[in-house]
């Protein structure tokens, strides 16, 4: 058995992302193409006797938008507004055109981290200028904090700069927080941020505090029998493209190793 079977097979509360997660960093900016999630139940095998079975979600044919669909969201991520990068505002542009040129919308756009190329206020004025020009508003999005709006430039080990930094994330988009849950077509969206300090700026970390509010979410969901849709910069482990050990973007940041 390999160590990735082994990740997978002991599944543990803080490794539910390899069962719930449908989304992941390191996607280049565009239209990835209107998901229709509809609801479908996948039992976990855990060594933990209490563990419940979570619910998860079956992505659909993308042209078969069915009536069953609980929510639909258009993902994208990296998006790297850069005052100096003209290339970027002009692909942020379009993309929200194609997304408007839909014949269906969907209920709502995730930007899933990185919407800033180095964390500067102005990066983040341009991308929130940009939304306000489109047929969309950031009422419409789902905002999920990514490395580089994390990135200090000329000081990313400094812990006090960075938690200015998230803290100015936090007021930009007019957040609850940095980790937060949200409710979207009347499906549950919980939002996971880079909360815990790390010098090393490219790792996605979270504290304890966050993974125990975390958990209590899913529990209290799985309990209702609702379903729960998490999203997230880091893509994880074995889950989409990218995510594999030793790639760019893979630091199996949610690995539990107890």
């Amino acid at each position: 058995m390999t160590h990735n079977d082994f990740a997978l097979r002991t599944i543990s509360r803080r490794t539910f992302l390899c069962i719930t997660a449908v989304l992941g960093a390191g996607t280049l900016l565009g239209v990835s193409g209107c998901t229709s999630l509809s609801a479908s139940t996948c039992s976990s095998t855990a060594n933990e006797s209490d563990t419940p079975a979570y619910s998860s979600t079956t992505p659909t044919d993308s042209n078969d938008l069915s009536s069953n669909a609980l929510a639909t969201f258009m993902l994208m991520s990296d998006v790297h507004i850069n005052n100096g990068n003209d290339d970027a505002i002009i692909r942020f542009r379009q993309a929200l055109a194609d997304i408007t040129s839909l014949e269906q919308r969907p209920d709502a756009i995730a930007v899933i981290g990185d919407l800033s190329d180095q964390g500067y206020a102005d990066e983040h004025d341009i991308f929130k200028q940009l939304v306000a020009e489109s047929d969309f508003s950031l009422d419409n999005m789902i905002i999920a904090m990514g490395n580089h709006d994390l990135w200090v430039v000329d000081d990313p080990a400094n812990e006090e700069l960075v938690a200015q930094q998230r803290a100015a994330f936090v007021d930009a988009y007019n957040l609850p927080g940095l980790y937060y849950d949200t409710t979207v077509a009347g499906q549950h969206a919980v939002v996971l941020g880079p909360d815990k300090f790390c010098e090393d700026w490219v790792r996605f970390d979270v504290s304890d505090d966050q993974l125990n509010w975390l958990d209590g979410i899913l529990k209290n969901d799985a309990d209702a029998g609702v379903h729960t849709y998490v999203f997230c910069h880091e893509p994880i482990n074995n889950t989409v493209y990218g995510s594999e050990d030793g790639s760019w973007g893979s630091r199996n940041s949610f690995y539990d190793y107890r």
